[in-house]
């Protein structure tokens, strides 16, 4: 067992790695399965130089005021425009309570006029949000390289190997679920969901019920990546999912039961049009992941009285 705690924040990632004898199907490493388990620690696990263990502030705490004197000038135009179609009284709070109610009240289906507003201020927040946190799925450069000399167009189809037709295709049958078909049940034991490793990169895929209210559920095949801070919905998916044609830039959803934030993806992105299960989520229902690189499975599995059941 080791115990890996993220520098400057509260949780504790605890990763558990399972080597494996020489078998009819030798690996390099010798790594069969990685097992990442999200947790709360109590503090901190640096002390400063006293001795104490300091919390540190998170971007995300900090306020819309604040945000709008940020020295990323990006950061503080986008603060701004939000600040231009909220109450003053919002100037005070923190991003991620502003953004969590604009994204519930987004989650309510509202009429077109009122879901225009409300995106004039969760457009600019979200882009503020992944500012933050310097990243999003899987960036150009912690994409694996090819493993051999390769041309340029060789790696670019590398780079670009999830689609969402894949999603449509390959994926759906290799899970055995319609992507955005109807869901048989709102809400599957964690302990029976089994995800697969898809293509020449290994991209953990696994299919969640994933619903709006109390809009029938749907089948959601979501790329699990646990270098994406912010969990994701394509386009087709909020649309599949009961909003049409007003798609949102953020809204809170059903994700097998777990309430979640999620945010439209990131046309700039690399993975524009597939939904990413990212570390919010992961780390809120405490999730422990199990990739089988043996099998060619992810397993995701969530204690129960975990999370926020809906």
């Amino acid at each position: 067992m080791v115990s890996v705690p993220p520098r400057g924040t509260g949780s504790r990632l605890t990763a558990r790695v399972a080597s494996t004898k020489a078998t009819s199907r030798p690996h390099r490493s010798g790594i069969r399965s990685v097992t990442v388990r999200y947790g709360v620690a109590g503090a901190p696990p640096w002390p400063d130089s006293s001795g104490c263990f300091p919390r540190r502030r998170g971007p995300q705490a900090e306020t819309l005021r604040e945000l709008a004197g940020h020295k990323d000038a990006a950061v503080a135009q986008a603060a701004s425009a939000a600040l231009h179609c909220l109450p003053a009284a919002d100037a005070a709070l923190p991003l991620t309570d502003v953004l969590d109610r604009l994204a519930d009240q987004r989650s309510q289906l509202p009429s077109d006029e009122d879901a225009g507003r409300l995106d004039a201020a969760i457009v600019p927040l979200t882009d503020v949000s992944r500012r933050l946190y310097a990243g999003g799925p899987y960036e150009l450069a912690s994409e694996p390289s090819p493993p051999s000399p390769a041309s340029a167009s060789r790696a670019g189809q590398l780079l670009q190997d999830l689609k969402e037709p894949q999603l449509r295709r390959e994926v759906s049958a290799l899970l055995g679920k319609t992507y955005l078909g109807d869901a048989t049940q709102a809400v599957v034991p964690w302990a029976s969901l089994l995800g697969i490793l898809y293509g020449p990169c290994f991209r953990p895929m696994i299919c969640l019920p994933t619903a709006v209210g109390d809009l029938p559920a749907k089948n959601v095949i979501f790329l699990v990546d646990t270098g994406a801070p912010i969990t994701e919905l394509s386009p087709a998916a909020f649309e599949a999912l009961g909003f049409g044609d007003t798609t949102p830039a953020a809204a809170h959803v059903s994700i097998n039961g777990q309430r979640a934030k999620a945010q439209l993806c990131d046309p700039r992105g690399n993975h524009p049009d597939i939904p990413v299960l990212g570390a919010d989520f992961l780390a809120r229902v405490r999730a422990r992941l199990t990739v089988d690189y043996d099998m060619h499975t992810v397993a995701l599995v969530v204690p129960k009285g975990t999370g926020s059941q809906l």
